[in-house]
């Protein structure tokens, strides 16, 4: 008589969702990046969720900016990267002087006063942090 040695159940892979960090970019922000690191500091270690409340309480140009980029972020974090809305987090908010335009001021019209009016513009990197979905059976 052979006896068969029992079989013990191995337990099912634990699958612990993975964090994942990607960025939005948005170059050539026609404000100065004064203005935007005010508002960047604000919303800096803030959950997504909250960051967006927040921003949409305040209506201006400078939040407006940023209140598009979150969105980005949110749907691509959904459709590029499987990720769940509700995990996500902003880990790191990068504002960066971009290019200068330098021109007359009209308003100096002697001769060697003329002077230089420089408007500026801004670099925004907005990286984030999530956790994945669980996996479907």
């Amino acid at each position: 008589m052979d006896k068969k040695p029992k079989k013990t159940p191995v337990p099912a892979p634990k699958t612990t969702p993975q964090k994942v960090t990607f960025s939005v970019s948005q170059k050539m922000v026609h404000m100065s990046p004064r203005k935007l690191r005010l508002v960047a500091k604000e919303i800096k270690k803030l959950s997504l969720s909250e960051a967006l409340v927040k921003l949409k309480l305040t209506n201006t140009k400078r939040t407006r900016i940023f209140v598009d980029l979150l969105k980005q972020i949110i749907s691509d974090a959904e459709n590029n990267f499987k990720l769940d809305p509700a995990s996500l987090s902003i880990k790191e908010i990068l504002v960066n002087d971009g290019q200068k335009l330098k021109r007359m001021d009209k308003s100096h019209s002697a001769r060697f006063q003329s002077g230089l009016r420089i408007t500026r513009k801004s670099k925004i990197k907005i990286t984030a942090e999530g956790k994945q979905h669980g996996t479907k059976s």
